[in-house]
C-alpha cells in the first residue's frame, strides 16, 4: 500500500489533490472522470476542501466500492 501511495502523492503535502485522486481511483478498477471527481470530494467531509488525505482517500474508496 505504500507504494501505491508514494504514485499519487508525489508532493509529499500529506495530501492527494484531485488529479491525484482521479489517478489513483482509475488505476485501482473505478473508472471516472475528472468531473465526477470532483463531484465526490465536494460531497464528502475532509479535512480540507480542495484535496483528501490517504487515510481519507482509503476509508471513501472502500465504501464507493462497496455502493457499486
Amino acid at each position: 500500500m505504500t507504494n501505491f501511495l508514494t504514485n499519487y502523492h508525489r508532493d509529499g503535502s500529506g495530501f492527494l489533490d484531485v488529479s491525484e485522486v482521479r489517478q489513483a481511483f482509475n488505476d485501482a478498477g473505478h473508472k471516472i472522470t475528472g468531473h465526477e471527481c470532483r463531484d465526490l470530494l465536494s460531497k464528502w467531509q475532509r479535512a480540507s476542501q480542495n484535496e483528501i488525505t490517504w487515510a481519507e482517500f482509503v476509508v471513501k474508496f472502500v465504501q464507493l466500492r462497496h455502493q457499486g
